[in-house]
């Protein structure tokens, strides 16, 4: 026999967001990276729990205008919130909501030759082409593809006429390893040349997360995707400045 409980939060708790601290340390990361790097933060699970769509437009105003996200269901939220620009879905697509991410204008993470033909096949049917990013496997072995299979899938889908290789990228995974950090970068970097060497061109290519900000200048390519450094807190668990909220009781 199972037991179900509802956990009800107390009534004399709740959570204050300072979005104007959110907007400081964005401040914060542009100050530091060059005009040719972009940002691209990172607002899943409610933007870590700040709220998703506050978060982006806080953003926005200062004229971001890429943002990933978990799922297409966050990435159609910001859409009907009015939120413009990229929005990256990192992680796996549905096929039932492969017309959702036509006709949203989503971008997603594609490492699947079934997803891409079912994307290129909605695209056709709304005449529009599917944005895709391809993530590319560089040490954290969970998610995308091996640098030995990408060249190999990549060759089959070039032929889906209405597919737009948008991106590709990878995540740095042992930040505090610094030789498999640079090792991580190293292969990436290969990759991609190899690809170009063979005709094969992405509009966008980035790797760095908050931890790569901090540590890896080298990282910065033409996105930076920071999550929880946005939010104040450091990825390094070091204090870093203000807080974005604090919990009243």
């Amino acid at each position: 026999m199972s037991i179900q409980t509802k956990i009800i939060p107390p009534k004399d708790r709740w959570v204050e967001i300072d979005l104007s601290a959110i907007k400081n340390n964005v401040r914060a990361i542009q100050n530091v990276i060059n005009k040719n790097v972009n940002l691209m933060p990172v607002v899943k699970a409610q933007g870590y729990g700040h709220g998703l769509v506050e978060v982006a437009k806080i953003c926005s105003m200062e004229n971001i205008r890429a943002f990933s996200v978990a799922n297409t269901t966050e990435g159609i939220q910001l859409r009907k919130s009015g939120i413009k620009g990229l929005i990256l879905v990192l992680y796996d697509v549905p096929f039932n909501h492969v017309k959702e991410v036509i006709k949203y204008n989503l971008s997603v993470s594609v490492y699947s030759e079934k997803l891409a033909i079912s994307l290129n096949d909605e695209g056709r049917k709304q005449n529009k082409q599917a944005k895709i990013h391809i993530p590319l496997d560089t040490g954290m072995n969970w998610y995308g593809l091996d640098r030995k299979n990408i060249f190999h899938f990549i060759e089959k889908i070039l032929k889906l006429k209405n597919l737009k290789f948008e991106g590709i990228y990878s995540h740095l995974s042992q930040v505090d390893k610094k030789d498999f950090t640079q090792n991580q970068l190293k292969l990436f970097q290969e990759t991609v040349s190899r690809l170009e060497n063979r005709g094969i061109f992405f509009q966008y290519k980035h790797i760095a997360k908050s931890e790569g900000f901090l540590f890896y200048k080298n990282s910065f390519l033409d996105f930076i995707r920071p999550g929880i450094l946005i939010y104040g807190i450091s990825p390094s668990y070091k204090k870093i400045g203000r807080a974005s909220c604090r919990e009243r009781v």
